[in-house]
């Protein structure tokens, strides 16, 4: 009776809420990616000039 209504309802309760923290992941996993992609586009031009302004010496050396 009773007991079985509320145990149902305890459980569809404890669905939703996994459900909706299931989200929440979800939404917090696509900000982190979104924000990796942003430094990964911002940091990989200087990464590569300052790589290409170290390497230039070693290249003038090996040329002479």
């Amino acid at each position: 009776g009773e007991k079985k209504l509320l145990e149902s309802e305890m459980e569809s309760l404890k669905e939703e809420r996994i459900a909706g923290i299931e989200d929440r992941i979800k939404s917090a996993y696509r900000k982190i990616e979104d924000v990796k992609f942003k430094v990964k586009e911002e940091s990989l031009p200087k990464y590569s000039q300052k790589l290409r302004l170290k390497l230039k010496p070693q290249m003038k050396l090996k040329i002479r």
